[in-house]
Formats: structure tokens, sequence, C-alpha cells
């Protein structure tokens, strides 16, 4: 039986369930079985199993999900946008964007057809509010320790202890900033204070948005609004916050601004034709979905960003990992990777994870150590061209770190724009592939990229002479031929279909097995004797639940 033929069967399970409870539901109607312990134990139990057959049937129809990780300037967002045949639709730049968590929910359809969008923005629900303000005081407390007096972190955590539905709670955090505003600070305490008092600010003004969706019916709003201003403080600057209502079409890219700290994710439905990209190889998988997360390293939202991270992995089960190709040595993945095992320490992560090298384009002292090598007429070798290259042999190094080791076909070189110029000379001239400012940049990108393309090419066939099982040629090859597009396809299509399935159906028996679990619990408080004693009476009161019961004693497993 296939993956996908079992996540059906757990699907069916779960409904089953919940069609059980449904004709309990019927038979107690407005009843109430609070007339003794044992009933409230038993509704309370009733509840329990319900709620969990919810999420078995939610998971097992969810689709693959598929997150792309890494620091904010390895432009995640362009690659992301070469992969589905238009950049630009989000935004992206060499400093910090956006820190919304966006969902592209990938349709595939057919024929020659430019790529559509479609927006929606989902906010924090009043539960996923509360725990973003205890991850965030409680990161805070770890950076003020050193810096603010004992007396102060103390407050700080006493605002956060009572219950955060109460208005004091937030208004008392206000307070408590007025208190400490003045106090010496590194910079990096004094973002994150700033981060904490936006937050509270934003859910004293919107928290009528909690759990909504709103749609985002124009592209340009949507791009406007979920760009973070140039201003490194200018959101961190709390008097400058409106009240800009929502069915103000005009304001919408402001309001979007406004309300950033309190957005869950952005949920895109794209459209893609199968002559951009063919998924056929994956139809198997219920359906795909990447998830552009927050890059890490922005101060702006940097606590906010490193929660929604660690929310929207609990159910992913392919991580894309872009480094940034400037700067080889970056920790910052290191970083991820360490919140990603504390989160999900009962599994080998290893197993989860690609690796890409973004802006391979502007790997540090590449072209000179290029020019360098081709002037040698000497065998070439992976050894030489490490010491000629220092960055090449750091971003390998790092990659194969991340990776574990443990497969280096998990690794591929990526230049987003290469990937776009690709598609630009590929696909039907009638077919855009980016917005107007994209394609400006990527006119800028070729006015250069070619020749050192054409270097990187003629180093890969030298060293294939010398070396041709050389893992590094398939590495450059792929670069060289599309950006690492194709590869990167492929490494995805792959291990969506080899892992990420398997994954899913792990996943998904897990929550399985725990409402097996919860049923036999069910039967158990069910088949009391005690119960049965109570039930013998001949109070009218308990019949319509004695028949309500009797449909629980065998429930279906």
């Amino acid at each position: 039986m296939s993956k996908v033929e079992q996540l059906r069967n757990f699907n069916n399970f779960g409904e089953a369930i919940l069609n059980k409870l449904k004709e309990y539901d019927s038979v107690i109607q407005n009843q109430s079985l609070q007339q003794d312990k044992i009933l409230t134990e038993i509704s309370n139990q009733v509840e329990i199993v319900r709620k969990q057959a919810e999420e078995v049937v939610k998971s097992s129809s969810s689709p693959v999900k598929i997150a792309v990780m890494g620091e904010f300037k390895a432009t995640k967002t362009t690659v992301l946008g070469s992969l589905l045949g238009y950049a630009g639709m989000l935004p992206d730049s060499r400093v910090a964007a956006t820190g919304n968590v966006t969902h592209l929910n990938i349709v595939q359809v057919k024929g020659s057809q430019p790529t559509e969008f479609k927006f929606s923005v989902k906010y924090f629900n009043q539960n996923e509010i509360d725990k973003c303000l205890d991850f965030i005081v409680e990161e805070l407390v770890v950076q003020a320790k050193a810096q603010l007096p004992t007396t102060q972190i103390d407050s700080l955590r006493k605002c956060t202890s009572k219950d955060p539905k109460d208005p004091d709670v937030w208004q008392n955090i206000i307070q408590w900033y007025d208190e400490v505003k003045n106090y010496d600070k590194t910079p990096g305490l004094e973002n994150a204070i700033q981060e904490l008092v936006v937050f509270v600010e934003s859910y004293l003004r919107y928290n009528n948005l909690c759990g909504q969706s709103l749609p985002i019916d124009n592209a340009t709003h949507a791009y406007a609004g979920l760009q973070l201003p140039n201003d490194p403080r200018s959101i961190l600057d709390i008097k400058k916050f409106e009240q800009f209502p929502p069915e103000d079409k005009e304001q919408f890219p402001k309001f979007l601004q406004a309300t950033f700290p309190l957005i869950r994710r952005i949920n895109v439905e794209v459209k893609v034709s199968d002559q951009i990209w063919d998924l056929s190889s994956i139809q198997e998988a219920n359906k795909l979905v990447l998830l552009d997360l927050p890059g890490l390293g922005a101060d702006k939202s940097e606590l906010r960003d490193r929660f929604v991270n660690v929310h929207e992995m609990e159910n992913v089960q392919t991580i894309l990992l872009l480094t940034y190709g400037p700067r080889p040595g970056s920790t910052t993945n290191n970083e991820i990777i360490d919140l990603l095992r504390k989160q999900r320490k009962n599994q080998n992560l290893d197993d989860f994870i690609l690796v890409g090298v973004g802006r391979f384009d502007d790997l540090p002292g590449a072209e000179v150590g290029i020019d360098k090598l081709l002037s040698n007429t000497e065998q070439l070798t992976e050894h030489k061209i490490f010491d000629e290259i220092p960055a090449l042999r750091k971003v390998i190094e790092n990659s194969r770190k991340l990776t574990k080791g443990n497969d280096e076909q998990r690794i591929v070189f990526m230049s987003a724009f290469a990937a776009l110029e690709y598609l630009r000379k590929n696909l039907d001239s009638t077919i855009k592939i980016a917005t107007p400012t994209v394609l400006e940049n990527l006119n800028i990108f070729q006015k250069h990229f070619p020749d050192l393309n054409e270097k990187w090419q003629q180093l890969s066939e030298r060293l294939k002479k010398s070396e041709p099982d050389s893992i590094l040629v398939t590495w450059l090859d792929a670069f060289t031929k599309d950006g690492g597009l194709s590869r990167l396809r492929y490494l995805l299509e792959n291990h969506v279909a080899t892992h990420g399935l398997e994954q899913l159906y792990k996943d998904v028996n897990v929550k399985v097995q725990t409402l097996v679990k919860e049923q036999q619990n069910l039967a158990q408080k069910v088949n009391n004797p005690s119960l049965a004693k109570l039930l013998a009476s001949e109070n009218p009161k308990l019949r319509n639940q004695q028949k309500a019961l009797n449909l629980m004693q065998q429930p279906k497993n």
C-alpha cells in the first residue's frame, strides 16, 4: 500500500470517529453530562477524542510542505520566484524586506500561461498571540540579565505571568518600558525592547483582528504593504502608529504595515503552468506548499521572526536552507538548525535538509581566483581550486556540515537572477517572468554575469578532464546551466517523493496512535462499573445519556 493510500485510510479513520461523535451529539443535544463526576469525565474525554480526530483528519489531508529558510540577504524570495516562474510579487532585497511567513499553495495548470497569484493575510489567534508574547519576553530576559536590574527583569516577568486577555497585562508592559527606556543598553537589547513594545502597541490597537483572514485584492498593495520600511528604526517608532481601517483600500498598504507584528502568515494561491514547472512527478502528494520563512538576522523583528519560524516548522517535511554566498563563514543557518533541533528533539533533521548556496555569483574573490587558475596550463584539481578560491572551500565545508556530510547530492549552487535569465530565454516570449523592477535589475545583472558564468564553465570543464567524478563538477555544471534552477527543482521533487510523503505519513501516524489511545481511554470510562450502576437507576434524565454513551461503547478503530 502506498503512503498516499495509507494517508487516505488515516483520513477515513478520523472522519468515521467524527461521524460517530456527531451521532452522540445529536442524542445529547442540549443536555449536559454534568450530573455526576463519572459523566463529567466522559464528557471531557469525548472532547479530547474529538479534538484528536479533527487533528488526524486535518493532517492526513494536508500537503507536503517545503520550508525555505536562511539569512534575509540570501534572496530567498527571488529564488522562489524563479521556481514559480515569476519574481517580484513579494518584497525581496539585500536588506531585510519582509518578516512574514508566506504560504505558497501551488496549483498546477496546463498550457502556456503566466504564473498567477492570489493573496490573503492571516492574523494570529489569541492563543498564538499569547505564545508569541511569552517567547519575546523570555528571549528578551536572556539578553537583559547582564544589563538591567533584577527588579526590572522580575517586573517584566510578572507582567506576563497573568492572563494575557487581561488588558492590564499589556498596559503594564508599556509602563515597564517607560521605566527602563533610559537605562544604558546594547543596541541588540534596545532593539528587542522596542520590538516588544511595538508588538504590544499593535495588539492594543488591532486585537479585533485576532484569528481573522483578510483578502488582499491588489498585488501592488500586497508588495507595498508587506515591505518593511527602509529606515530600520521606523517600524519601531510606536508614535507613528495610526488606525488604518482595512476597508480603506487606499490606506491598505499602511494598514498591513501597522498590523505587521500580528500577522501569522500570508497565504498565496499560485497557479503555475506545467510549461514553467512540471510537477507531474509528485502528483501523488496531496498538494505542494512552499513556505517562505522570515530571514534571520534582521534587527527590526528578530524575536517575532524566530517565533513564527519555529511555529511554522512544526509540520514541515523538507527544509531548503539558503546560505549567503558573499559571507561564506556565516553561522546564521546553524542557529536555525539549533532552533529546529530544540523543537523536534525526537527526529533526525539531517534527512530533512537540502542546502542551496544563495548568490553564488557573488562569491568573494571568485573571479580573480578563476582567472589565475585558467591562466595556468597545469592539470587542475579540487585542491588547487580551493587554494585559489578559499571562499569556495568555505561554502562547501559549511554546506556539508548542514547536511552532516550524509549526501553531497543535496547541495546546489544558486543564482536567482541567472535562473530568471534562463526562463526569459527559454519560455514563450508572451510569458512575463518578473515585475518591471526585477527585470531592470536582471538587465543590470546580465551586463557582467555572462563573462563570469563562462569562466566558471571553463573551470568545470578543466576539472572534469582531471577529476571526472568530482562532485564540484556536478555543482558547477548545474550552476552554469541555469543558475542551479533545474537541479533545485529536481532535488525538491525527489525529496518530496522519497522523503516528504514518508515523513508526512510518520507525522500523521503519531497522531493516529494518540487518537487510538484516547479512544481506549474513553472506552474504559464508558465501561466503568460505577457508570453502569448509575445508569441502572430509572432516572429519566439519564436515558438520553445512556443511549448516547452506548454509541461510544465500541468506538471504531
